[in-house]
């Protein structure tokens, strides 16, 4: 089976939806139909920061879990064999 090596803590995933439609979708019925030759769209996460925090009424992320304000610079190669 073919493995993604080297992404050193980056997750990459391959859609046929776009950051956009499942952005603007409330619900998995709200996302276009697609088929063989939708396109496919490949998303490359190099950091995730979570959605609150211990409580629901303080939703403040700890320092710890913070994703900084800062220039990310990464390289990526694709190879087709």
């Amino acid at each position: 089976a073919d493995r993604v090596s080297g992404a050193r803590g980056a997750q990459i995933c391959l859609s046929r939806y776009s950051v956009s439609m499942l952005s603007n979708a409330r619900h998995q019925r709200d996302l276009p139909a697609v088929g063989a030759h939708s396109p496919i769209y490949l998303h490359v996460d190099t950091a995730h920061m979570g959605l609150g925090g211990d409580v629901s009424w303080q939703p403040k992320l700890h320092e710890q879990y913070r994703v900084r304000a800062e220039n990310w610079h990464f390289a990526l190669e694709l190879s087709v064999e």
